[in-house]
């Protein structure tokens, strides 16, 4: 169903104005952000890509397939951009970790996205305060293997007290 058909007080826009962003759905809202006038199409797209997360590994070209145009597909890479960095932002210019949630906030949001395995290596400094993240290996699919010196070379570089390191699975299924 097209935008405009709906009922005034059934649009989008005007839902969100009176019950706010969390009242819509992921189409409506995915309809908001990129202007596509059809709920349908962005059901439809929404649906083929599993979600967002989805969406967010989609290239440009299927994007912009899926939803309408390049110019809308952009909407939502932006869209898209400002979510990870909004995950990202913190209060001090150096993020610090207090517990493993911190760090898994911090890197899940970049690491759903890959279609391929990485490792990253976190490193801190004394009081756990990130320094640098390193994207230390780039596997296939379903397969990652490393060099340890590889692991903990930016560390030594950076005179890092500590590290995390953390390792990514494309299918979202950690079991090996």
């Amino acid at each position: 169903m097209r935008i405009r058909e709906l009922p005034a007080d059934a649009q989008p826009a005007q839902r969100i104005a009176a019950a706010g962003p969390a009242a819509l759905s992921d189409a409506e809202l995915l309809a908001l952000v990129s202007g596509q006038q059809d709920l349908a199409v962005c059901q439809e797209a929404l649906t083929s890509y599993q979600g967002w997360v989805g969406l967010l590994r989609a290239d440009d070209r299927a994007l912009a397939a899926a939803i309408g145009t390049a110019r809308k597909a952009a909407a939502v890479r932006a869209a898209l951009e400002i979510g990870r960095r909004l995950v990202q932002e913190r209060e001090d210019t150096r993020f610090q970790v207090r517990s493993p949630a911190d760090i898994a906030k911090l890197l899940m949001v970049d690491m759903l996205a890959l279609d391929q395995e990485e490792l990253w290596v976190a490193c801190l400094d004394t009081k756990n305060r990130l320094i640098k993240i390193a994207k230390v290996y780039r596997g296939s699919v379903n397969t990652a293997q490393i060099r340890v010196g590889e692991v903990f070379k930016d560390a030594v570089r950076l005179n890092a007290t500590a590290v995390i390191i953390a390792h990514n699975h494309p299918s979202l299924d950690p079991t090996p």
